[in-house]
């Protein structure tokens, strides 16, 4: 699956401007330290999008951030030990975190994938 990820300072407002104004459905969020919401999913059909708020180390991401899911922790470990084979640039290295075992790789143009398997917690907060 590919996600787009959005990096925002404002992850409500964004969200409230995609949803009043390009009929997205806000699917679920999360708030993180304080009472600002961290992380956001809007949907359109099946299709979603992920809103993060800005911090270190995606305050100096590329032009694009997309995520790519995959099922299984096996293959984004394969898919880590390509990339640092072929010398791509590594931006984040091979991290397991609450959220997902991953690693982000940058592309010619300077956009960025996070390539990742998650970990089943999102899967927790997720109404379906």
């Amino acid at each position: 699956m590919i996600v787009p990820l959005l990096y925002t300072d404002d992850v409500e407002a964004l969200a409230q401007w995609l949803v009043t104004h390009l009929d997205l459905r806000l699917y679920w969020q999360s708030t993180g330290a304080g009472e600002s919401i961290d992380h956001a999913e809007l949907r359109l059909g099946e299709q979603y999008l992920s809103l993060n708020r800005r911090r270190t180390p995606y305050d100096e991401v590329g032009p694009t951030v997309l995520g790519l899911r995959y099922g299984d922790r096996e293959t984004v470990e394969r898919l880590y030990a390509r990339a640092l084979d072929w010398g791509l640039p590594i931006a984040m290295a091979l991290t397991e975190s609450s959220v997902a075992w991953s690693f982000t790789v940058a592309d010619p143009d300077g956009n960025h994938w996070w390539v990742h398997a998650e970990t089943g917690m999102l899967d927790e907060l997720r109404p379906d």
